[in-house]
């Protein structure tokens, strides 16, 4: 449409307003109805408002009927109410409006810029997993719900969490270690201040401390990495086992129940096996694991390959071991135990004094010595050493 000063404009209400309070013009509507005496005027103009409020109280017009339209002037107050209906949602473009006396009536306008109002989700909490965990740990929560918005923030309780927008539908959340005992809210904020509360969403209970009652196997050999299964209570995922001093690589199975990895560089010794959980609180069994001499063993097993298979030869594989237990020897070297060739080659002797030689049967001198020397003589026959070795490893002989 053209105003009266034939310039085109999208807001051309505004100049009718304007030149109208000045008693200046008539409004330049178009005839949509004939009827005597009184056409009902209309216009087309640009609206961006979302809010029938507002559109409602910039389209008031004051004005009276004639045979050309609807005269504006000041000193006649008739209005002309125009109201948009709550389920739509104006957006820009030109409109058409009926105005009538009185009236309060909106036509059609095209339909790409009249359209229903969509229903946008409301901010809400529909899950929470998990729904509890320990004191003096961490924990990671996910929340899900509807209308999350990049920049939400989850708060439990008092505390404000560390918080990860995911979805519009998802949030991932960290509860901290230091919140207290009990059940707490949930509540979600978002950055146009919204906000959600999720009831005794999150229960926080306090951890039992740890027990540890048992583990297989208790022995490794020097510069060989072992395996080792622990048993007991209450071990939470990122528990560590000691063995002595040294951290062990750790494997949380489940509550009960831990693997470890004894490592091939410790020393030859008796160690104590502890677990300890992530809040710092864990169990100890002393002198449970042993680590037994390499080069004592394993040429202990080259002989016993080299003598073939004959009755008891475990059990006089631990006969050795034990004798070596009973005298608490430090780092022993084997030697072929049996050898009538060179007269008797020392079965074990320490590091230190080679000299003195100790016979199996006579042990009050290594007893005070603190350590031991076997020696094959060669007025003893082997069966007579085998027989006493072979009865300490199966418990006879002590």
């Amino acid at each position: 449409q053209q105003d009266g000063n034939r310039k085109q404009t999208p807001r051309l209400y505004l100049r009718i307003l304007g030149q109208a309070l000045r008693n200046e013009v008539m409004p330049p509507f178009t005839s949509v109805e004939t009827l005597s005496g009184v056409k009902s005027p209309t216009a087309w103009f640009a609206q961006t408002t979302t809010h029938s409020g507002d559109l409602e109280k910039l389209l008031k017009w004051y004005g009276r009927n004639t045979n050309q339209g609807v005269f504006l002037a000041r000193q006649i107050a008739m209005a002309f109410d125009v109201s948009v209906p709550t389920e739509t949602e104006i957006i820009g473009g030109f409109y058409r409006f009926d105005l009538r006396p009185g009236g309060k009536e909106i036509l059609p306008p095209p339909p790409s810029h009249l359209r229903p109002k969509e229903d946008k989700p409301k901010l809400s909490i529909t899950r929470v997993e998990p729904r509890e965990g320990l004191t003096r740990m961490a924990n990671t929560i996910r929340v899900e719900g509807t209308n999350f918005q990049n920049g939400s923030k989850a708060r439990l309780g008092e505390l404000l969490l560390a918080t990860s927008f995911l979805s519009p539908t998802q949030l991932q959340a960290t509860v901290p270690t230091a919140l207290p005992l009990g059940t707490h809210h949930l509540t979600i904020i978002n950055p146009d201040r919204s906000q959600t509360t999720y009831a005794n969403a999150y229960t926080v209970k306090e951890q039992a401390a740890p027990s540890l009652l048992n583990l297989q196997p208790n022995a490794g050999e020097a510069n060989q990495s072992n395996e080792i299964y622990l048993q007991g209570t209450n071990f939470q995922k990122g528990c560590q086992v000691s063995l002595g001093d040294t951290t062990l690589n750790t494997i949380y199975l489940e509550p009960t129940q831990l693997r470890a990895t004894v490592p091939a560089n410790l020393p030859s010794g008796t160690y104590d096996v502890t677990v300890t959980n992530p809040d710092r609180r864990g169990a100890t069994l002393f002198k449970v694991y042993t680590i037994k001499p390499e080069d004592l063993f394993g040429q202990l097993d080259q002989w016993l390959e080299r003598q073939g298979r004959f009755p008891g030869r475990t059990a006089f594989k631990d006969g050795i071991w034990k004798l070596l237990e009973m005298f608490q020897f430090n780092p022993f070297v084997l030697q072929h135990p049996y050898s009538i060739a060179n007269k008797g080659t020392p079965l074990i002797y320490s590091r230190g004094d080679r000299s003195s030689q100790i016979y199996l049967h006579d042990s009050a001198d290594a007893l005070q010595a603190g350590y031991l020397k076997l020696t094959i003589h060669p007025q003893k026959e082997f069966r007579d050493l085998y027989s006493q070795i072979l009865a300490i490893g199966q418990g006879h002989y002590k």
